[in-house]
């Protein structure tokens, strides 16, 4: 291809590392968080997977929160690039009041059915009663959860990615201070175990929203809104051409969530073995997923601020250059995560030959899969900064339960392999499948749409 068709200039990447390098730290403090979670709850017994299995009920509310605020914060991003303070604040309002419905009816739900939940994936005693414990206390911290994050995705799309990074730092510390005095006791405290792993996470979940608010409403940031923005981002002219598109993301997500959590329940009934190794070498992948999250992020604020200022050439150009930076990244981060992840397995002192041995196979598909993640995040996020969410919803959840969760269900329960890593490997053809179509939408420029103005474009 031509060389104007890319910016391979160092301005360039120095934004998308400006941009996207404080989301790649933020989520490394995160996911550390997580490994060292598990760490500590390895104490316990079962504690991992009861753990792990609770956090499936996490999992589909994290998904779906993130399809609320991934669809305000498209337009957020595009207003941006408008530089309409008012569109920016009326799409954060609404934000708020979309999660606020989210989150009381998975808090209600967690906490009065957190011991059928549990059983929903595995029947052990043991894990039922641990993670559903885990789960009722996790629970209380949602609405909080679901704030922190809406914040997060505001700054991001505004490009302060280093204020969500601070934040983490902060918040992670007091999680991990707060995991080690709670689950094993310390003084006059006593050992919580579980209970206390969940109740450290509602502590930093707290601390973290309440920095987001000071912060936000003592630095005036555009986007705070102000009551009269609460009221009128319900307005049917600003509502419904945005939350159409929302509303999508969220069905979306919400199809990706439970599909997460269906394979986990295939890893279960393969066995609880087979269900921890998987676990122990998901979380070790988490450490360097973080590379997608970060240029995925990076992807959607800096195209979606170039279709807010109606230069499609130029997101064209920074499109194609960041889908070849997926690719290059994608192969050097799925190669370390299994030269790092096979020794890293050793912390988690696991006793249990076979656990560990699933653990360590289970890191070589990780790696692949990290690879072709890092690929499907520019696409999904270049593809939603110009609104085609229907089309990512057919490439994210379309493809996990046309082709991904088929395959993983057939290959247990019709060919009878018992093998956790092998029928994990089949399912990887679903990203195969999802980066050949998403190239598809992605080369013929579908995504090339200018929202603030709400109308079709051609480019230049």
């Amino acid at each position: 291809m031509e060389k104007s068709k890319f910016s391979f200039e160092w301005p360039f990447f120095k934004r998308v590392l400006t941009i996207g390098g404080p989301i790649m730290l933020q989520n490394i403090l995160l996911s550390a968080a997580g490994f060292f979670d598990t760490i500590m709850v390895g104490s316990i017994y079962r504690g991992v997977s009861a753990v792990g299995v609770a956090q499936q009920y996490v999992t589909i509310m994290t998904t779906v929160m993130f399809g609320v605020n991934a669809g305000m914060s498209l337009y957020l991003a595009q207003f941006y690039g408008a530089e309409d303070k008012k569109g920016m604040a009326k799409s954060f309002a609404l934000m708020l009041w979309l999660n606020l419905g989210l989150t009381l009816f998975f808090t209600i739900t967690g906490f009065f059915f957190a011991d059928a939940i549990i059983g929903f994936y595995n029947t052990d005693p043991e894990i039922v009663r641990l993670g559903g414990e885990y789960l009722r206390w996790v629970s209380l911290g949602f609405a909080f959860q679901s704030l922190a994050f809406a914040f997060s995705l505001a700054y991001r799309a505004v490009q302060k990615t280093q204020i969500p990074l601070l934040t983490a730092i902060f918040s992670q510390l007091v999680n991990v201070t707060f995991n080690y005095i709670l689950i094993f006791g310390l003084g006059p405290i006593p050992s919580l175990g579980v209970a206390g792993a969940a109740i450290a996470t509602v502590i930093s979940q707290i601390v973290s929203s309440g920095i987001y608010i000071w912060h936000a409403k003592s630095t005036h940031q555009g986007f705070y809104p102000h009551a009269k923005d609460f009221v009128e981002s319900l307005h049917p002219h600003f509502f419904a051409p945005t939350f159409e598109k929302t509303l999508v993301l969220t069905i979306n997500e919400l199809f990706f969530g439970v599909g997460i959590t269906l394979y986990v329940k295939i890893m279960n009934d393969i066995g609880t073995n087979a269900y921890e190794g998987f676990r122990i070498a998901e979380t070790i992948a988490n450490l360097f997923m973080v590379a997608a999250i970060g240029l995925g992020s990076a992807s959607g604020a800096l195209i979606g601020q170039q279709l807010g200022k109606n230069d499609l050439t130029t997101a064209r150009r920074q499109g194609n250059t960041l889908l070849v930076t997926g690719v290059i990244i994608g192969i050097a981060v799925g190669i370390l995560s299994i030269v790092v992840g096979i020794p890293g397995i050793q912390l988690f002192q696991n006793t249990n030959a076979d656990v560990n041995l699933i653990a360590i196979s289970m890191i070589f598909v990780f790696g692949f899969r990290i690879f072709l993640r890092l690929i499907t995040v520019v696409l999904f996020n270049t593809l939603r900064a110009g609104g085609q969410v229907k089309i990512v919803m057919f490439l994210d959840a379309g493809m996990m339960w046309l082709v991904g969760l088929p395959l993983g269900w057939i290959a247990f329960h019709w060919w009878g392999i018992r093998d956790a890593t092998l029928v994990y490997l089949i399912v990887q053809a679903e990203g195969v499948i999802r980066i050949v179509f998403g190239l598809f939408f992605f080369t013929k420029g579908y995504w090339l749409v200018n929202l603030t103005g709400l109308k079709r474009l051609k480019e230049s």
